[in-house]
């Protein structure tokens, strides 16, 4: 299963299949790597509980260029990094501004 998420992104990005399996077997992140641009993404299988799956309804379609895909609000966003650091015992707790 875990095959077709790498299969998808090479040759034009690395990605690990260990990374994507742990990743989703433990409801956590991994990285896709692009190549040529050395341009680095986090991706985070969505998680089940009511606020991810609100979170995913709220997501946008953004196009840059001739890349589309799909972003979660910078609002839930702010929360996810808020609620990352807190579990995480960090000193320096995230202070977002967002505009518009």
């Amino acid at each position: 299963m875990w095959d077709r998420v790498v299969q998808i992104f090479e040759p034009d990005y690395y990605v690990s299949w260990e990374a994507v399996s742990e990743a989703v077997r433990d409801r956590s992140s991994f990285n896709l790597s692009e190549q040529s641009s050395i341009t680095k993404v986090d991706v985070f299988p969505r998680k089940d509980d009511q606020f991810r799956e609100a979170e995913f309804a709220r997501r946008r379609r953004v196009t840059i260029g001739d890349f589309a895909t799909w972003l979660v609000t910078a609002e839930d966003l702010v929360i996810v990094v808020d609620e990352y650091l807190a579990i995480r015992g960090s000193v320096a707790r995230c202070a977002c501004v967002v505009a518009r």
